[in-house]
């Protein structure tokens, strides 16, 4: 089979992209394109185009002082943001890992009135995202995009 990476296949393939664990993206066959340049011996530059999302989901969960599941893992998504509603902090863990008040990734400060903290989850993160809050109150608002 052809290095789908090589010029030789052509320009402007269309091709949908699969970031591995290790961080590595690979691309199959789908939805994008890749645009490679460069010599015949496959290595060339490549960029990679991936499609638009299309659909935005919004959600809200209730502020809890437990492990709390903010989103489902889903492999459509392309992004998601997260506000916190809350005057209680936040504390956002990515991962199937119970998030905590001392292991997380991101902490969204609470405050009583706009603007509130907010969040961009990392470019096609498609785990589940989970948070706690530092009191039972407020609420997480999200969007997820797919």
């Amino acid at each position: 089979m052809a290095n789908p990476l090589s010029p030789l296949n052509g320009q402007n393939q269309s091709m949908d992209y699969l970031v591995t664990d290790a961080g590595v993206a690979k691309l199959r066959r789908g939805v994008g394109s890749y645009a490679p340049t460069g010599a015949a011996d496959g290595s060339a530059d490549t960029s990679v185009r991936t499609s638009p999302a299309t659909t935005s989901t919004r959600t809200s969960v209730a502020g809890a002082a437990s492990d709390t599941l903010l989103l489902a893992a889903n492999v459509d998504r392309k992004g998601a943001t997260i506000t916190n509603d809350s005057s209680a902090m936040l504390y956002v863990a990515l991962g199937t890992a119970a998030a905590t008040t001392s292991d997380y990734t991101v902490t969204l400060v609470g405050s009583s009135g706009a603007p509130f903290a907010y969040y961009e989850v990392p470019f096609a993160w498609a785990d589940e995202i989970r948070g706690i809050w530092a009191s039972a109150t407020g609420h997480a608002r999200i969007t997820e995009l797919t």
